[in-house]
């Protein structure tokens, strides 16, 4: 239970603090506990703080975890004049567009990184729009990480 109140810790302490990227994190405590808790403890604990505004368009309003996968379900405002067009046009370019974007994010933020390059996680993302439709859903992991870290 100790090492879970200090992964609670240093998990919020991590994800918030924008970690400069030249820092080495030394994960062997990490490595002692087993990948569902990690989720779990990583879910509730970035839950506690949601919704997240990612921008005026797009927000997180959930995650948890389910086995290995870490499920974050955003919110995408697809009738707003910025977006509807493309929404209704070019709807498989936008969701190529999410997926680099939501990509580039796990495989680049520190503990993300950890999670799905050394205990394999998978990060899945699922969106809906304002009224809670699913739009569209996909999942990032190791391979998809090794393709942009090289």
């Amino acid at each position: 239970m100790k090492k879970i109140v200090i992964a609670v810790f240093i998990f919020s302490n991590l994800l918030f603090a924008g970690i400069n990227n030249n820092n080495v994190i030394d994960y062997s405590e990490f490595d002692k506990i087993s990948s569902h808790e990690l989720i779990r403890v990583m879910s509730n604990e970035i839950a506690k703080n949601l919704p997240i505004h990612i921008d005026y368009l797009t927000k997180m309003i959930n995650i948890f975890g389910i086995g290995n996968n870490v499920v974050v379900k955003k919110e995408i405002n697809i009738e707003h004049k910025d977006i509807s067009d493309m929404w209704t046009n070019k709807k498989n370019q936008l969701i190529e567009a999410m997926f680099k974007l939501d990509s580039q994010n796990i495989c680049h933020e520190p503990i993300w990184e950890y999670l799905v390059m050394k205990r394999d996680v998978i990060a899945e993302f699922k969106y809906v729009d304002t009224n809670s439709k699913p739009l569209f859903n996909y999942t990032v992991e190791k391979v998809d990480c090794q393709k942009i870290i090289k």
